[in-house]
């Protein structure tokens, strides 16, 4: 308890700096937010602000610096904290050397075509990070890709997990 309330103390100190800074410019809003993180806080419920489309995409990207990690165990591990929402549809795994792309998109083509939905999750992008990830013949849309973003960055930072990893989370949702 004592930690918690030297918490409260030092912010209130902060809020008070604050003020007096701003003066008549201090955002009452701004301190009605704050005590509510604070009070978040101090229940155990940890919140962060969530990420811009920029700072989300930069976010994901920067996961590279992780490198690669051999073996399923992280990804098992993320998606069974998810519900393992990879085995609530049926799937086509494509695994080979070469040909892989070229035979996913066939595919899910042929099977759009005779009316099923369809998801495609391949790698490179061109352009944008969001065209990894496509529902039926679409990718994903910028703000849906931040949401996931925002969504899975827990789990992110608990298991330290690489872009790949993070990107194959997002596209089981």
């Amino acid at each position: 308890m004592k930690a918690l309330h030297l918490s409260f103390k030092l912010n209130s100190a902060i809020l008070s700096v604050l003020s007096d800074l701003c003066g008549e410019f201090f955002n009452l809003d701004f301190y009605k937010y704050y005590n509510s993180v604070l009070r978040l806080t101090a229940l155990g419920i940890g919140y962060e602000m969530q990420m811009n489309d920029d700072q989300a995409i930069n976010y994901l990207f920067d996961l590279s610096t992780f490198g690669w990690k051999l073996g399923l165990e992280t990804i098992t591990a993320m998606l069974n904290e998810l519900g393992n929402p990879q085995e609530k549809y049926r799937t086509i795994h494509i695994a080979g050397t070469n040909g892989k792309g070229s035979t996913s998109a066939m595919i899910e083509s042929i099977l759009r075509a005779a009316g099923y939905k369809t998801g495609l999750y391949t790698s490179p992008h061109l352009v944008y990070v969001g065209e990894r990830i496509r529902c039926d013949g679409q990718s994903i849309e910028k703000e849906n890709l931040v949401s996931y973003i925002n969504y899975i960055k827990p789990l992110i930072e608990k298991y330290h997990c690489t872009f790949f990893e993070a990107m194959t989370m997002i596209a089981f949702l």
